[in-house]
């Protein structure tokens, strides 16, 4: 199927206009709690300690860090330079996801659509904005997809999945989805099967290496805190549904309607569009569904949820969304009018607020006071990173796990001066503020982006 110059026309604009998104401010923004731990973990560790584990990540594998450490090392250490490979990333998907839509449902139109919705969407360019591996391993899942879809090079496939799966665990759900695919389509052909099968044998085979030294061990080890996860509510799978349609509303009542609507839709659709296709497209329908479903599946058997760990199946979402509304033109204009209206309101919304915590300013803040003499505690332990990667001050903070009155008055007696400050507290009950109000008496706050700085003298 030849692409026609217009489609390249648009493929150029809609490239454009993913990058523009992207790169919106996009050092203008301080780091805030996690990526000021990708910061820390960088500027500590050499590449040779991110490979062989030295310096271990338990939530994530190695790529991403080893990736920006060498881009960092190159353009130096920023707010810039540590998002650059997500901005990079985003703009990929973009492409990759209309090629694979082209070639999934053999329509240019439908891949047009879906990089447009890729490219627009709220939740992928917040992402492409993180010094996270979000973006990258978004990137590199619809890229082995797409390869393995078409058949490409096994090895070249394999070493696809193998910087997938050494970006994040959560492509691990998606190599359970294409091999639950390649069993259904080639369930009497094992000689095929194996074949087809080893893009996904030789990313087990390739992931040995890191499981060895980093996921079994801490699997066994008896000292290992459990990770910080959320568990999973109505609320939170809501929000994300209306989140990924651009559908602007925090309401329940609006929230549950709307995906009920969406789950609703899809499901009448993919049916529809089953029972008149022939056993290609259903093959490749299946294919989309099982992606779709796999990490919802592995992550709510384990109670949890984190949208940043959903975020892999939303190109695949979009596509087939673009693909079951694509036999009715009125139903294509009237879902683009209502995705232009409302990815306004978002946008007009993150670019005007896009500060998520401002550890920058904070610590900005403190070092103006900072003579070396008073004392300076942070609410939240996991804090520390960011904001040790830019304070400057002569005074060290104190990261409080779980403070007691006594030991907390006692420690601020005889201080000229005390600093509390505030983001997500773990501090139970107020203990550090009541504690200095004792001590002090009433002090001030300034309330920055998501932080509260309390001051006492």
């Amino acid at each position: 199927m030849p692409v026609k110059r217009r489609y390249r026309w648009l493929c150029l604009v809609i490239v454009l206009l993913a990058t523009v998104l992207r790169f919106t401010q996009l050092g203008h923004e301080s780091l805030w709690t996690d990526e000021g731990y990708t910061a820390i973990l960088l500027r500590r560790h050499s590449i040779v300690e991110l490979i062989n584990g030295g310096a271990l990540d338990r939530a994530n594998p190695p790529l991403f860090y080893v990736v920006t450490k060498l881009v960092t090392s190159l353009l130096g250490m920023g707010e810039f330079q540590l998002r650059l490979v997500s901005a990079l990333s985003g703009i990929g998907t973009v492409v990759v996801t209309g090629y694979l839509a082209w070639k999934m449902t053999r329509r240019v139109g439908i891949g047009m659509y879906s990089a447009i919705w890729t490219a627009t969407s709220w939740y992928l360019v917040s992402y492409s904005q993180e010094a996270r591996s979000y973006s990258l391993l978004i990137v590199l899942t619809v890229l082995f997809v797409a390869c393995l879809y078409e058949r490409r090079n096994r090895f070249m496939t394999g070493l696809i999945g193998i910087l997938a799966i050494y970006t994040h665990y959560s492509f691990i759900a998606v190599l359970l989805a294409c091999s639950v695919w390649l069993l259904v389509i080639h369930w009497r052909q094992w000689k095929t099967l194996f074949a087809a099968a080893l893009p996904i044998l030789i990313t087990v085979v390739g992931f040995m290496y890191w499981f060895g030294i980093s996921v079994y061990p801490t699997l066994i080890s008896s000292n290992t805190n459990r990770l910080w996860q959320p568990n999973i509510t109505w609320s939170s799978f809501s929000l994300f549904i209306n989140k990924l349609l651009f559908i602007p509303t925090t309401a329940t009542v609006v929230m549950t309607v709307a995906t009920l609507t969406i789950l609703g839709g899809l499901v009448v659709g993919s049916v529809w569009l089953h029972q008149r296709s022939e056993a290609t497209v259903r093959s490749n329908l299946y294919l989309l569904w099982l992606i779709i479903i796999a990490p919802f599946v592995c992550f709510i058997a384990q109670g949890i949820w984190l949208d940043r760990y959903m975020l892999l199946v939303l190109p695949f979402i979009y596509i087939l969304i673009c693909w079951l509304i694509w036999p009715w033109p009125w139903l294509r204009g009237l879902l683009c009018l209502a995705v232009l209206i409302s990815s306004i309101g978002w946008y007009g919304g993150y670019f005007s607020s896009l500060q998520k915590e401002d550890w920058k300013g904070a610590t900005a803040a403190v070092a103006r006071i900072d003579d070396g003499t008073g004392k300076i505690y942070i609410s939240k332990s996991y804090n520390q990173y960011a904001w040790r990667y830019y304070y400057q001050g002569a005074t060290n903070a104190k990261f409080p796990t779980a403070p007691t009155a006594e030991d907390v008055e006692k420690n601020m007696t005889n201080a000229p001066w005390v600093v509390i400050v505030y983001h997500e507290s773990t501090d139970i009950n107020n203990i550090l503020i009541h504690s200095a109000e004792r001590v002090f008496g009433k002090g001030t706050v300034q309330h920055l982006s998501n932080i509260d700085i309390y001051t006492y003298h």
